[in-house]
This record gives C-alpha cells, sequence and structure tokens, in this order.
C-alpha cells in the first residue's frame, strides 16, 4: 500500500477531497458517527486515485496522505487544507466549480435584485469552460493551453475579480450573494494558480467524480464496514487487459468480521512507473 501512496506523492500534482461516510461495526465508534472517505488523485499518464478512510476530517489526516509531497495540490476551500497549503513546498490550488456553486445557490434562490451580478458571474465562468474546453479538443500543446490563459482567460478573471471587490462592499455579508463573494475573494489567489500551470484544470473535480464507484455501491444498498484482510494476488502478467491505474473499494454486507473495509486491486500500478514497480 505505501507504493500507492508514494507513487501519488512523486507526481507534479495532487486533487484531494473529503466525504462523510458512514462504517459500521468499526471497534469502539457508534454505527451513527460519522467518518470520512479520503480520496487523492494524481493525474497525467501514470494516474492512481486512492480512497483513504479516516474517522475525521482533520486536517492532519491530508497531511498524512500527502506525505512529503512537493507540487500543486488542488482542493475545494475547505479550511482543513489551509495549513497542508501554506506548507514549503506546495502550491495551493483551488476549485473554481465550488465558487460557481456558491453564485448558482444565489440564482436558484431567485432573487431579482441579486440576478444581475450572479447571471454576470456564471457566464463568465461559462465562458473560462469554453475556453478550456475548446482547448483540449483542439489538442492544444501545453505552450499553447498557456498562451490561451494569458490571452483569453486571464481577462476573463480579471473581470470577474472586479465584480467581485466593487460587489462585496455593497452587499449584506450575511446573504446568499454576500457568502459567495465572501467565498470567491477568499479562494482568490487559489482560483488563479491553474493559468500557469497547463497541466491543472481550473477545478477539483478530478476527485469529486472519483467518488461515483463508492457512492453508487451505496446506492445499491451496500453498507461499508472495516475488515482485516491481506490484499489480494496480483493478477497473472498472463492477462490480455492490465489492471487500472486504481485502487477500488470493494463495498460488502459481510458481517463475519468486526473489520470489513477491503481495499482491492492495490498492489499492481504499472511498468517503468516512478518506483520501478512492473
Amino acid at each position: 500500500m505505501e507504493l500507492m501512496y508514494e507513487h501519488l506523492r512523486c507526481g507534479g500534482i495532487i486533487n484531494l477531497d473529503e466525504t462523510p461516510v458512514q462504517v459500521l461495526k468499526e471497534p469502539g465508534r457508534e454505527n451513527t458517527t460519522k467518518s470520512y472517505m479520503w480520496v487523492a488523485c494524481r493525474s497525467g499518464t501514470k494516474p492512481v486515485v486512492l480512497f483513504h478512510y479516516a474517522p475525521s476530517r482533520a486536517g492532519r489526516i491530508a497531511a498524512e496522505i500527502v506525505g512529503d509531497f512537493k507540487g500543486v495540490l488542488q482542493t475545494d476551500g475547505y479550511a482543513g487544507y489551509n495549513a497542508l497549503g501554506g506548507s514549503e513546498g506546495i502550491v495551493h490550488a483551488g476549485c473554481l466549480v465550488h465558487v460557481r456553486r456558491k453564485f448558482m445557490d444565489v440564482l436558484k434562490a431567485g432573487s431579482k435584485k441579486k440576478k444581475g451580478t450572479t447571471s454576470t458571474m456564471i457566464d463568465l465562468i461559462a465562458k473560462l469552460y469554453r475556453l478550456e474546453s475548446r482547448a483540449r479538443k483542439d489538442g492544444f500543446s501545453p505552450e499553447e493551453i498557456l498562451n490561451m490563459r494569458t490571452e483569453k482567460a486571464r481577462p476573463l478573471l480579471n473581470k470577474i475579480y472586479e465584480i467581485i471587490l466593487k460587489s462585496a462592499g455593497s452587499i449584506p455579508p450575511t446573504s446568499l450573494l454576500g457568502k459567495a463573494l465572501s467565498y470567491a475573494l477568499g479562494q482568490w489567489p487559489r482560483i488563479t494558480v491553474y493559468l500557469e500551470n497547463p497541466a491543472l484544470t481550473p477545478d477539483n473535480n478530478i476527485a469529486e467524480n472519483a467518488y461515483v464507484l463508492s457512492l453508487w455501491a451505496v446506492k445499491i444498498g451496500y453498507s461499508v464496514v472495516l475488515r482485516e484482510e491481506p490484499m489480494p494476488a496480483r493478477p497473472s502478467t498472463a492477462s490480455s487487459k492490465p489492471p487500472k491505474p486504481i485502487i477500488l473499494i470493494l463495498l460488502t454486507t459481510s458481517t463475519n468480521s468486526s473489520k470489513n473495509f477491503l481495499m482491492h486491486n492495490a498492489v499492481p500500478i504499472w511498468k517503468n512507473s516512478c518506483h520501478g514497480i512492473s
């Protein structure tokens, strides 16, 4: 397992997120106690997705996962990431999707008075994503992506920032719009980090989307419990298809043990990975 964490840390970018999860029959804890599943992703040519269970959402858990990593850490605005994001050797990137969600909440509330500013913000963010989509679709080189962001994305972000500064002083901070503006302002230094790194996206969706498998399993009725069990043997190298470069979580209804959480398919990484694992 440690090799998987080492592989995660030797990339240049880690996307990190966490979500509540209910764990059954965990020693010393009630079944109704809230626990957390953390997901850490390394993208690129040798990607990995790690699911890390913890009974807490504390920032120290994020620090344990990241370890001695040096590079870009991309997260949402949860305050538990602040200390880690400010560590030496780490550049903290933010999530534009979370900024957008705050303004979408305002729009859904239906206030006509606030609709103008909110709609403008959402439209400008949409333009940023259209630029990114077009660049990926047209196969832009890293240099072309940086040029596009400098020439087109940065002016849009500057316009968004101007609106935030102009509106923040005149909107009640406790209103939905006030909270959206405050969140965007607080996250702004992190939001713009992606402009300088062609390997980054404007958001942390890679980590959030990694939860699809576990959430799907929960929806069909499986429960998460902890099980102390040895890792499965590595699949035969004669297999026509290489193992997927992720750790899969097997969610089981088994209650044969007080610990019933099985990490599955965790050993194989890739030939010629940064640790030379074949």
